[in-house]
């Protein structure tokens, strides 16, 4: 999708950020497309990161992992923490099934934190669970055993302990990109909304959302979610 953006990932210059990045899932995949430009992996699991850095950084050099936490965490959605990037210092970021486990104030931070570090012109590619007209119904009969149900201002989750499973309304993403500028691009749904969707992408499970960093060359138009 990036790719489509005209993003050149193979690029020598070209320097992806993966938040969330876990033990490299999506790095192991760019391993096997490039061998230039540059990675950065961040995540809050410690173990995660580690296991990249024996594994992965050896035979990929150009990639780096890096702890965001002082302390070893694992799923801490009500928690956030800055980049170790300079402002609009990287072309893309990549943040799969990271905002379906953050309450509303760490989706505000990391939003504004992928809106600091990215290159006007810059993308972002993330999955999310969206809450609209057509997924209100599947969020209503959904059951957690030993979870709570929160409401918060355009974030819906339930919770047990820091591990969260969050779902954002649209507007409220929109209004929050606007805020971070970011230009909503494209949108594709994921097969969580059900197979009656035509719309629906079957290949993924969860929406996916692209979104550009105002203020570069690229004249195209922001879309609406």
């Amino acid at each position: 999708m990036l790719g489509e953006c005209g993003c050149d990932i193979g690029g020598a210059e070209f320097h992806l950020v993966d938040l969330g990045c876990g033990c490299g899932r999506v790095a192991s995949f760019l391993a096997g497309l490039t061998r230039r430009g540059r990675y950065s992996g961040f995540d809050v699991w410690h173990e995660g990161i580690a296991w990249a850095q024996r594994h992965i950084s050896p035979a990929a050099p150009w990639m780096i992992f890096r702890a965001l936490s002082g302390e070893p965490l694992g799923y801490e959605g009500r928690r956030a923490f800055a980049l170790p990037l300079a402002p609009a210092s990287v072309d893309a970021v990549a943040a799969v099934s990271l905002f379906t486990h953050l309450d509303r104030a760490a989706t505000r931070f990391y939003l504004a934190e992928i809106g600091r570090v990215l290159k006007p012109g810059g993308f972002v590619y993330m999955t999310a669970f969206l809450r609209d007209a057509d997924t209100a119904p599947l969020l209503r009969a959904r059951h957690h055993r030993d979870f709570v149900h929160v409401e918060e201002g355009g974030v819906s989750f339930f919770a047990r302990g820091g591990y969260l499973d969050s779902c954002l309304d649209r507007d409220f993403l929109e209004r929050e990109m606007a805020r971070c500028g970011l230009e909503p691009a494209h949108l594709r749904y994921g097969s969580w909304r059900g197979p009656h969707l035509s719309t629906v992408n079957a290949a993924a499970y969860q929406d996916l959302v692209v979104a550009r960093r105002a203020g570069g060359l690229d004249s195209r138009a922001a879309v609406p979610l």
